[in-house]
C-alpha cells in the first residue's frame, strides 16, 4: 500500500470516527433539551401552585421550588454543554471530510500523473522497437 493509499485510509478512519462523535453528541443534545424542557415546565408547574390562593406557602413547598429551580438550572447548563460538544464535534467532522477530499485528490492526482508516465513509456518502448537496429561497426583508425 502507497503513502498516499495509507494516508487516505487514515483520513477515512478520522471521519469514520467524527462521523460518530457527532452523532453522539447529536443524541446527547437531544437528551439535554428534553431534560431542560421537563425541568423548566417542573419548576412552572410548581410556582403556579404556589401561587394558587389554596397553594402549599410551607417551607418544605419552598425547598421543593429551590430543588427544582436548582434542577432546571443544571439542565440549561447540561444544555449548553451538550450544544458546545455538538459544535465541536461538527468542527472535527468538517475537518475530517476536507482531509478525506485532500487525500483523495492526492490519490487522484497521483494515479493520473502515474497513467500519463507509463503512457509516455509505452510510446518511447514502442518507437525504440519501431527504430532499425544497426550493426555495429568497428572503426578502425589508420596509423600514418
Amino acid at each position: 500500500m502507497s503513502a498516499s493509499e495509507l494516508h487516505s485510509a487514515e483520513c477515512r478512519t478520522q471521519l469514520e470516527r467524527a462521523t460518530a462523535n457527532v452523532h453522539a453528541a447529536q443524541e446527547r443534545l437531544d437528551e439535554a433539551v428534553l431534560d431542560e424542557a421537563k425541568a423548566r415546565q417542573a419548576h412552572i408547574d410548581c410556582l403556579g401552585y404556589l401561587n394558587t390562593p389554596t397553594g402549599d406557602q410551607s417551607a418544605s413547598m419552598q425547598e421543593k421550588l429551590t430543588s427544582l429551580y436548582n434542577t432546571r438550572t443544571q439542565a440549561v447548563l447540561d444544555k449548553l454543554s451538550a450544544r458546545e460538544t455538538f459544535s465541536s464535534s461538527q468542527k472535527e467532522l468538517d475537518e475530517a471530510t476536507d482531509a478525506v477530499t485532500v487525500a483523495q485528490d492526492a490519490q487522484r492526482k497521483t494515479a493520473e500523473e502515474r497513467n500519463l508516465i507509463e503512457g509516455e513509456i509505452a510510446k518511447l518502448s514502442s518507437l525504440s522497437r519501431s527504430i532499425p537496429s544497426t550493426p555495429t561497426t568497428k572503426r578502425s583508425f589508420d596509423s600514418r
